[in-house]
């Protein structure tokens, strides 16, 4: 079982409500930071609130998720490492 706090977060998405983003990835957690999330995967429709996390199984296809209502929705895509970039390097990190 892994724990939200040793998880890095991957991606950071900002939706407003009528927005949809597609996850095309399995094998992470999704963790709201503010507003509500409408999520659809394999048919089935989840909802989530603010600090609410959700573990998506490995070798899902993809899933769309949407905002709810008048807060912008921010949503994290955890993962176990930090992204990289096309040349090997980290993605992101603290500038020195």
């Amino acid at each position: 079982m892994k724990t939200t706090s040793s998880l890095v977060v991957q991606t950071r998405v900002m939706l407003f409500k009528g927005e949809v983003y597609r996850l095309s990835a399995g094998g992470c957690s999704l963790k709201v930071r503010s507003g509500q999330a409408w999520l659809t995967l394999d048919g089935r429709d989840v909802f989530l609130e603010r600090g609410e996390t959700l573990d998506l199984a490995a070798g899902r296809d993809f899933g769309l998720i949407s905002a709810l209502g008048h807060t912008p929705l921010v949503l994290e895509v955890l993962g176990n490492t930090r992204p990289v970039s096309s040349r090997g390097k980290p993605a992101w990190g603290i500038a020195r």
